[in-house]
């Protein structure tokens, strides 16, 4: 968690919850310094096409360890409700699980 003097400007989720977020940047700003722009979008949403999820996990969480946005990235995954893949770092349970905690105390993110 950051210390309160390092918390970003947040914004208000648009819909019944109240959920906050830092501030977004659009896409198309953090993008190009994204970490996956040059790897197979599939890595980012795994399959069990014989290999186990959790290793096709796994080479997408490496990637955005790395990822110098990977902030903005996950942000915008909970902005928008990505319903799949690996955002951020994280799974689609993951940020359910990151989206109830926020809800419980906000001010965490």
């Amino acid at each position: 968690m950051a210390s309160p003097s390092r918390r970003k400007t947040m914004t208000p989720v648009p819909s019944s919850s109240r959920l906050w977020l830092p501030d977004l940047l659009p896409p198309s700003q953090w993008e190009p310094s994204a970490a996956c722009r040059t790897v197979d979008p599939q890595v980012f949403f795994p399959s069990t096409d014989g290999q186990g999820p959790e290793q096709t996990t796994e080479a997408a969480k490496r990637v955005c360890n790395r990822c110098p946005v990977r902030r903005a990235c996950l942000a915008h995954a909970m902005q928008n409700q990505e319903p799949v893949g690996i955002w951020g770092g994280l799974t689609t349970r993951e940020r359910g699980r990151l989206l109830a905690d926020l809800i419980r105390d906000p001010r965490g993110f």
